[in-house]
């Protein structure tokens, strides 16, 4: 049985800030940590999220919006970890940072990965979404180079 716990608001462990966090037992030997998390003690906060769901027969339409802002004097890069259904399908994932409008398409891992890797080495901001090596219902999402003091709208669409 899983159980979820709410935690404190944020919480630094090592160089990490993780904020908005809860915690997802799926037995006694797994415990994942779900939330934005920061390297370099950097501040990323939340500063909405709305969720619209439509439901239509034995389907459901999932629409996640979520602002973040780099509180931060410098770039930086952070991740985001969350659950979804086991059997949803996100058709959509877009992210505006400052000017910038990043749409994302649909690669292989490999060639996804070192996109991103390659955009953020060049100073680029980047997203990346994912599911995660541990699960295939936990998703995790990354943005690189978030520009210091900016805001970042999200917006990710899923089915189920």
């Amino acid at each position: 049985m899983a159980t979820v716990e709410r935690k404190p608001n944020k919480i630094m462990f090592n160089d990490l800030m993780v904020s908005n966090l809860r915690y997802f037992k799926y037995n006694m030997d797994c415990l994942m940590v779900f939330g934005i998390i920061c390297e370099n003690k950097t501040k990323v906060s939340l500063l909405y999220a709305t969720h619209t769901i439509s439901i239509n027969g034995f389907t459901s339409h999932v629409n996640i919006e979520a602002e973040y802002i780099n509180e931060s004097q410098h770039k930086t890069e952070a991740k985001f970890v969350f659950p979804v259904e086991e059997d949803s399908a996100v058709y959509k994932f877009e992210a505006k940072i400052g000017d910038v409008h990043l749409v994302a398409k649909s690669k292989d891992k490999d060639v996804a990965k070192k996109e991103y890797k390659e955009a953020v080495d060049k100073g680029q901001s980047a997203i990346l979404l994912r599911e995660t090596s541990t699960s295939g219902d936990i998703f995790e999402y990354s943005l690189g180079n978030i520009p210091a003091n900016e805001k970042i709208h999200l917006q990710i669409c899923l089915v189920s």
